[in-house]
């Protein structure tokens, strides 16, 4: 029958055209997949007979066909590989809307009307068919067609194949004739009994002059291209096949035609010229009647013999890698190539002796039915950049069908690149204070930051990695002691990886006139705190300011209480205070009007009113040694009252007398005879372990004098399999001494694990201007750290999660945007030890500037998913469409007039400008629209431009979280968008607040609200999502999770915090572990917990059907 898809080699091949083939043979691979086996018992047994199937093509392959059962009169559509979704037809003698006699072919065409060949009744019957719902509705009978036995669409007309007039006809889609060929013969130009007919695929499109039929009665395929006028042809071309029953014929999108041969039970394949015949596919087919190809896809089904046992068999005839290629630079070598099955991709760069250099990509999961890319930096596995000359990548799919692989030779010349480090000039230490500095220096290029510091020239301590590349550089220095010298040194990295270290340089802290804040060493508790909004009670010692309006996760907010609500300060030693400092929540409308100060020596001071405009309200009384303060609420206005921060001193103090604070205390690198301890501490101090095998120890380290922040130290001559207890001890600069609590290690037995875990499944995800998630898998529970960077150097690391654990997840943060970076994952086991995956990268987004359409969930009136138009493909960053790639282009369903397309964005932006960009389809036309936006303003398009060029609408400034783009003026139906851009002004952001202040009040929903899910049943496939919004009154946390009948958690859409506004959400049908869930019901559960402590949960139902 028909069309489309392509060869790439049969597993037999005979008489093979030395030109054919070029990849590995595996035509017709079988995926043992029959569509009707598992259906009901019946629907193609005798006497019934399957005579014609049309493949309707999904993610997964081939998720839906229609076929036709001849002696029935019905139309299947099969939606999934155990059901039938609906039966159209009954079986007649006369022609009518819902009856066929002996029914044998069937075709699609692009606005999803069904053709089908009603051979008895001599006409053609024009359906369409609802693929939510499954419905099919009448819309035309073309009569007076002499016994059609095959149909074909070719764009704007069908062909259909007359049997017993031994012709081929071509007729417009509304039934005019407009073309035929054909008599009774043998000879050019004739026929005898044809049964099927295909175009031919050339360039990716589809002929509708380039014609093969399957003439029967001569035993031959006959390929012809169309004349001007009916009888004629400019060539033709016939290959025989001897002793054969051809019965169909279909095309793949390499122009080559299958043929089904009943009376050898085979399958050949010719090619478009004279004598080029193919071969024959090795499976053994009982009598193959009928063959069809997927629309753009390398699917064919078969439909053999008329019998119980008869069915729809689908085989996959293409390979997996397509159009591999090299593109190298002075910097790097780009590897593209297109895939046609989900595979895990491994990609490796070989020397000209077969020496592996790198590894590009290893056991990577990627997609179906899309075009990839992997960059070589031109470095080995070990970071080296290699030599100029001959390179080979070789790329393996590893799919459900077996392996492919495939390679590609390349020429590698390296630039000779920048090997220079930046110039340290100026560098100077500045803002001295008691307990902190500032050091500044300059490079004369830019470079990222970092100070190392320490007591001595071997420093000790240093800064955390500011990635930034600047020329001018500023870092901070915090918690340093007073009254002492430090000494300190600058480096500073290109983006080419050249490191620049300063000399030593050193300063002096300042004496401090008092003890120094005595809140930053003590453990704050309070009567309600609001964990969810990271408003606790240690947000009051944290030594920053702020709350909201600010940064409201930097203050402590009670949970809706006024008078009675109250802070505590507990020592771990007693301290001496005369003074204490507080600054109020900074939120309007809420305000301690009056407060008690209480000690642990049973004294107390009242505290008038604090200032509520962020500044400080002090505090000063008579001196006393407490080992807890409370801070207690006695007058407020409002509820959630609060404290931005609390300080506490004790003037005249004579100095530090304030042990360092222990914490992070962990062992690792536990071996049978050894461990490793470590802890930190918050000021510069010694470092020193007591261990032994019970509380009391008996045994202690040797005292390391260094003063340090990050201590480590090594144990050994342990006992084998032996439960050890160990403290650790530190003392600063002025002999305050802090010793830990107990905490206890075992060691491995002496065959213990060595095995370090093994590291799988390394993504990079939610993938924004300034962060990302990077996730991985071990085979055993282990901790979780990322190393990041521009460089396979790195130079920056997440702090250790020492969470054992299979599935991981780590967060990067305060990224550069637009950026290429590196990152690798390690993982350690409770044995210690390590495992390191190989090197991978990812590239940030470009910041909110610009075109932000991509940012947004598109959402449409109609669509047709069955041709990949669905509403997102208006925002994919690809203007194309029909007659180009239609798979790139929105179009609605039959829609006109009142054809909408809405983006909703998951924040307000600022925007000035939308471009749009028209179907490129001659006759299918917008020529009116207008642009309404969440602000409740609109905005007319007038006419777009119809040649697949831009039209630019620009007006005033305005802030949106949606915009909607409505058709108000067509000139056809199935109009639609070849791309939507929407741009902003520039820092088009509302605010950077979690809450953003800039939306405007009549803006904000009034209630919260879940809409309604859309759509719903949701037909799963690649790409695709059902979606739904929330609206929120106010700041709110969100949780919105899947639920199956049985109330197991599917996955967790979203969980975290929302500012007040429209939101709009998606599912794609996939549980946690991204795996496709089954067809069935599914609940939505929504709960918001808002700003003012307002909960409530909402609930919706969707249908998932395959």
């Amino acid at each position: 029958m028909r069309r489309f898809c392509g060869i790439l080699p049969f597993l037999m091949l005979g008489m093979m055209s030395a030109h054919a083939f070029s990849q590995s043979s595996d035509l017709l691979l079988s995926l043992n997949y029959t569509l009707n086996e598992t259906t009901s018992p019946g629907l193609f047994a005798n006497p019934s007979r399957a005579t014609g199937v049309y493949f309707y093509s999904g993610a997964d392959f081939v998720e839906s066909a229609f076929t036709i059962d001849q002696s029935r009169g019905t139309i299947t559509y099969i939606v999934s590989r155990n059901g039938v979704a609906t039966l159209f037809g009954v079986y007649g003698d006369q022609a009518g809307e819902i009856s066929f006699n002996s029914p044998e072919g069937i075709d699609l065409d692009a606005s999803g009307n069904l053709y089908i060949a009603d051979t008895g009744n001599n006409q053609v019957v024009r359906m369409s068919f609802d693929f939510q719902t499954g419905a099919f509705t009448h819309v035309a009978n073309i009569a007076g067609i002499t016994n059609p036995v095959e149909v074909l669409i070719t764009g704007n007309s069908f062909w259909v194949v007359s049997a017993s007039q031994h012709q081929v006809r071509e007729y417009s889609l509304s039934g005019s004739s407009l073309y035929s060929l054909g008599s009774l013969g043998s000879g050019n130009g004739q026929f005898s009994l044809p049964q099927g007919i295909s175009s031919r695929i050339s360039n990716g499109a589809i002929s509708s002059t380039d014609i093969y039929v399957a003439d029967t009665g001569n035993d031959r395929v006959v390929m012809f291209t169309k004349g001007g006028s009916s009888g004629t042809y400019s060539a033709w071309h016939a290959i025989a096949i001897p002793n054969s029953d051809l019965y169909d014929v279909s095309s793949d999108p390499d122009g080559n035609a299958f043929v089904a041969d009943r009376g050898q039970g085979r399958i050949h394949v010719v090619g478009w010229y004279a004598n080029d015949y193919l071969g024959y596919a090795s499976e053994n087919f009982n009598q193959p009647r009928n063959v069809n190809f997927a629309p753009g896809y390398y699917d064919l089904g078969v439909i053999e013999a008329w019998s119980t046992s008869s069915g729809v068999s689908r085989y996959y005839t293409g390979v997996e890698i397509l159009n591999l290629t090299a593109t190298p630079s002075s910097t790097n070598t780009v590897f593209s190539y297109g895939l046609i099955a989900n595979a895990n991709m491994t990609g490796t760069v070989f020397n000209a002796s077969g020496q592996l250099v790198k590894d590009v990509i290893a056991n990577t999961a990627l997609p179906a039915y899309s075009n990839h890319q992997h960059t070589w930096d031109g470095r080995d596995n070990s970071g080296n950049t290699v030599p100029a000359g001959q390179y080979k990548f070789e790329l393996i799919a590893n799919t459900s069908h077996g392996v492919d692989t495939n390679f590609v030779n390349f020429t590698w010349t390296p630039s000779v690149g920048d090997t220079t480090p930046p110039v340290i000039s100026s560098v100077s230490a500045s803002n001295v204070s008691s307990s902190g500095a500032t050091i500044t220096w300059t490079t004369n290029e830019s470079s990222d930051s970092q100070v190392e510091y320490g007591l001595t020239a071997s420093y000790g301590s240093s800064t955390t990695l500011a990635p930034a590349l600047v020329t001018s550089h500023s870092v901070a220095l915090s918690n340093l002691t007073t009254n002492t010298l430090y000494h300190y040194r600058v480096k500073s990295r290109d983006a080419s990886g050249n490191l620049a270290t300063s000399s030593d340089f050193t300063f002096s802290t300042s004496s401090s006139g008092d003890g120094g804040n005595l809140a930053l060493s003590a453990t704050a508790s309070a009567s309600s705190e609001k964990p969810q909004y990271g408003q606790t009670a240690n947000k009051a010692i944290d030594g920053v300011i702020d709350g909201w309006p600010g940064d409201y996760t930097k203050e402590w907010a009670s949970n809706s209480e006024g008078v009675g609500a109250w802070l505590q300060l507990n020592w771990a030693q007693p301290v001496t205070v005369d003074r204490v400092v507080m600054y109020d929540r900074p939120v309007s409308g809420v305000q301690v009007l009056g407060a008690q100060l209480t000690f642990s020596t049973g004294s107390a001071v009242n505290v008038g009113a604090l200032n509520n405009n962020g500044t400080a309200t002090q505090v000063t009384f008579s001196s006393r040694t407490v080992s807890w303060l409370r801070f207690t609420v006695t007058s407020a206005n409002g509820a959630d009252v609060g404290l931005a921060e609390i300080e506490v001193f004790a003037s005249g103090g004579g100095g530090d007398v304030m042990p360092p604070v222990i914490s992070n205390v962990a062992s690792s690198n536990i071996t049978s005879s050894g461990a490793t301890i470590t802890w930190t501490t918050n000021e510069a101090s010694d470092s020193q372990v007591e261990y032994g095998l019970t509380a009391s120890y008996g045994s202690s380290t040797t005292l390391a004098p260094a003063l340090l922040t990050s201590h480590s130290v090594a144990l050994s001559g342990l006992t084998t399999d032996t439960l050890y207890h160990y403290r650790v001890k530190s003392r600063d600069a002025s002999g305050n001494l802090a010793t830990s609590s107990d905490f206890t290690f075992t060691t491995s037995g002496g065959g213990g694990d060595v095995t370090p875990p093994v590291i799988s499944s390394v993504a990079a995800s939610n993938i924004t201007s300034s962060g990302a998630t990077i996730t991985w898998t071990t085979n055993e529970s282990s901790d979780s750290q990322v190393e990041y960077g521009l460089t396979t150097s790195y130079g920056s690391s997440t702090t250790l999660d020492p969470s054992l654990v299979t599935s991981h997840s780590v967060a990067l943060s305060s990224l550069t945007s637009n950026t290429l970076y590196h990152y690798r994952v390690k993982s350690k086991d409770a044995s210690g030890n390590w495992a390191v995956s190989s090197d991978f990268t990812f590239t940030t987004s470009s910041s909110t500037s610009g075109n932000i359409a991509s940012l947004a969930m598109a959402t449409a009136s109609s669509e047709k998913p069955q041709w990949g138009q669905t509403a997102n493909k208006a925002i994919d960053g690809v203007v194309d469409g029909w007659p180009g790639d239609y798979t790139k282009e929105w179009a609605s369903n039959s829609q006109g007039v009142g054809a909408w397309i809405q983006l909703s964005f998951p924040q307000a932006y600022t925007i000035n400008k939308v471009v749009l960009y028209d179907r490129p389809t001659t006759g299918v036309h917008i020529t009116a629209g207008q642009l309404s936006f969440s602000n409740n303003s609109t905005f007319n398009t007038g006419s777009l431009n119809n040649n697949g060029t831009a039209k630019t609408v620009t007006f005033s400034s305005r802030t949106v979280t949606w915009v909607r783009f409505t058709v108000t003026g067509a000139s056809s139906s199935d109009v639609g968008l070849a791309e939507m851009e929407v741009w902003t002004t520039g820092a088009s952001k509302a605010g950077d607040e979690e809450f953003s202040a800039a939306q405007p009040a009549a803006e904000l929903p009034l209630e919260f609200e879940l809409s309604p899910v859309y759509p719903n049943p949701f037909a799963q496939r690649e790409g695709s999502a059902t979606q739904f919004h929330v609206y929120l009154p106010e700041a709110a946390q969100v949780s919105a999770v899947i639920y199956n009948v049985l109330g197991e958690e599917v996955q967790r859409v979203y969980s975290g915090l929302m500012p007040a506004g429209q939101h709009a959400l998606r599912w794609e049908g996939r549980n946690a572990l991204r795996q496709n869930v089954g067809a069935g019901l599914y609940l939505i559960r929504v709960e918001f917990v808002g700003s003012s402590g307002r909960r409530e949960v909402m609930m919706r139902r969707v249908a998932v059907v395959r």
